[in-house]
């Protein structure tokens, strides 16, 4: 059961007595070539208290959470192509396009956003707070520091790429204005 689209046991509460659903499948659809789950249920209103709130709160930030490193991984093994990454010209669009659907898309998509930010600062490349602490446990593990010297060559190659990248992508999100 990979990216939630495998039979789910699902609980549900209804006038007070609870019911699990064992192995339900949802309906998917096909997207830029990402599977989507489509729910075909309503969902309950709960009361608004300072427990649910951080209930939902966590669920909601470790599901996104989740979907980033998926998204993550399918990049990593091919299933995501570069045409599905945008760079500040394709979120640039995708905040405008948020911003017309309403303030909660917007602001979901602004802590989308930014957690997948501090996500991806984490990986272990060079120029990455992740790059810097795998040259902390290295320095741990031997027991001395490494030359400062050969720590900022590697960060300065991890940085040359970092911006090829973003003029790759960049170039990418321009061209798809246009083809539009």
């Amino acid at each position: 059961m990979r990216n939630g689209t495998g039979p789910l046991d699902i609980t549900v509460v209804r006038d007070g007595k609870t019911t699990v659903m064992k192995d339900v499948i949802f309906p998917t659809i096909v997207d830029s070539g990402m599977t989507l789950g489509q729910a075909d249920f309503y969902v309950a209103k709960e009361d608004k208290n300072p427990v649910t709130v951080i209930k939902h709160s966590f669920y909601q930030s470790t599901a996104t959470i989740r979907l980033i490193w998926d998204s993550l991984f399918d990049f990593a093994t091919g299933r995501i192509g570069v045409d599905n990454i945008s760079g500040p010209v394709g979120v640039t669009s995708a905040i405008g396009e948020a911003a017309k659907a309403g303030p909660y898309s917007l602001v979901y998509l602004v802590v989308m956003i930014s957690m997948n930010l501090g996500i991806v600062n984490l990986l272990p490349l060079p120029a990455l707070d992740g790059g810097r602490l795998i040259f902390l446990i290295i320095e741990a593990i031997r027991g001395k520091p490494i030359k400062p010297e050969y720590e900022g060559y590697v960060h300065f190659a991890g940085i040359v790429v970092l911006m090829l990248a973003m003029v790759f992508i960049t170039y990418k999100d321009i061209m798809k204005l246009f083809v539009k």
